[in-house]
């Protein structure tokens, strides 16, 4: 089970509250687990990406 708000700035959030979901850039997959969230900035070739774990640390995709 996830949540995916598209913010007027462009930016989207994807939470994933139950299970598993995979992001994908053409740097790379990131996978995000329950708990966890992702903002994503850009778009196509220019897309990047924070995964934000649910335990306070901060981890950067590929392409930060």
């Amino acid at each position: 089970m996830y949540r995916i708000e598209v913010r007027p700035d462009g930016d989207s959030i994807i939470i994933v509250r139950k299970g598993e979901a995979q992001l994908a850039t053409p740097q790379g997959i990131a996978n995000i687990k329950a708990g966890d969230m992702a903002t994503v900035r850009g778009a196509g070739a220019d897309a990047r990406y924070q995964n934000h774990c649910g335990s306070g640390a901060r981890r950067l995709g590929p392409v930060e």
